[in-house]
């Protein structure tokens, strides 16, 4: 059987994103769009809009979709991918929307996956399973939180969020340094159209620029094809990213928008 095209790809990885949004949250439809609000959390990245296909939303949609959010108590946004639903940005545009962020796609297949060079002073750990500890969990969510500059120690939600990837086909990962302290962190999201979409790969500031991120998504995305992925499927914020994944097999295969209505200062 040939490789799938990016085209193809691309599909696959909208539709498992649309898939995993809608998983575990509250689900309202408006027109073409999806809203999905995660109860306990109000992060925005927790809640969004996700689009149909060849979406053309009308301005009386887009009005409900925005009432809708903010009755739930959530700021308007919508993750979409533009290739699959070309129309959608200019509708949002058009109603005070603006672009948050703008992310390149990138995938790699089986046959792709470039091994990154030893590296004896790092270990990577790999869990999947509900049988995974608590405590594991917890140091995962602290270092993914320290990567990113979000809130140390993690709240419940966070560990919940790693806890329920590894209800299914996740995977979780926990980058150590020879002395045993934490130094980057990664998960994999459930198998969905089979495609495994990797997030959350952080390493920690002072850990930077030694190679332990392409380390851990190496390790992850292996970790994904053994476990049945046809593909995997991460988002790159820019060009010094694209790189790291570039040089363990990823390619880059379209683009996602992310557009909201900030919240007012």
């Amino acid at each position: 059987m040939s490789a799938p095209s990016d085209a193809q790809l691309l599909a696959r990885f909208n539709s498992a994103a649309r898939a995993g949004a809608i998983a575990n949250r509250t689900v309202t439809t408006v027109g073409p769009f999806t809203l999905t609000v995660t109860e306990d959390n109000e992060h925005p990245y927790l809640n969004y809009a996700v689009v149909d296909d060849d979406a053309v939303p009308s301005a009386e949609d887009v009005t409900e979709l925005i009432n809708s959010a903010r009755a739930a108590g959530r700021i308007p946004r919508v993750e979409f991918i533009p290739g699959r639903a070309p129309q959608v940005s200019a509708a949002l545009l058009a109603a005070d929307f603006q672009t948050q962020d703008a992310v390149t796609v990138l995938a790699c297949t089986p046959e792709d996956l470039v091994a990154p060079p030893e590296n004896n002073d790092l270990s990577v750990d790999i869990r999947t399973g509900e049988g995974t500890p608590d405590w594991f969990l917890i140091a995962c969510a602290n270092t993914m939180n320290r990567s990113f500059g979000e809130p140390v120690p993690p709240g419940g939600p966070d560990i919940e969020g790693l806890r329920q990837a590894l209800s299914d086909t996740g995977s979780v990962a926990l980058a150590r340094e020879g002395c045993g302290a934490p130094a980057g962190a990664g998960r994999v999201e459930p198998i969905r159209e089979g495609i495994a979409e990797l997030n959350s790969i952080g390493v920690l500031a002072d850990m930077r620029g030694q190679g332990i991120g392409g380390t851990i998504t190496a390790e992850l995305t292996a970790a994904a094809f053994a476990r049945g992925a046809q593909a995997c499927v991460l988002a790159a914020a820019g060009p010094d990213e694209m790189r790291v994944y570039q040089r363990v097999g990823y390619h880059e295969i379209g683009h996602q928008l992310f557009l909201w209505i900030p919240p007012a200062d």
